[in-house]
């Protein structure tokens, strides 16, 4: 499974503003890590922005995202 990340944040205003920073740069991340991964980025982006990603062994594979399944 891919997901994008998620997490709580209480507090002020400010506090909550700057874990929301946080999320969207650890969000970025995740992406461009998985962006150089992929083979095919289309199907990747489709998946990405509807939600979590629910893959097999095999899909992973034939999407670059793992290098061998047993």
């Amino acid at each position: 499974m891919i997901h994008k990340p998620s997490g709580l944040a209480y507090g002020n205003a400010g506090a909550i503003a700057a874990y929301l920073k946080a999320l969207q740069n650890i969000e970025t991340d995740y992406y461009n890590v998985y962006k150089d991964l992929v083979k095919d980025m289309t199907v990747f982006d489709a998946k990405w922005n509807a939600g979590d990603y629910w893959l097999t062994a095999q899909e992973a594979k034939a999407q670059g995202l793992v290098t061998g399944v047993k």
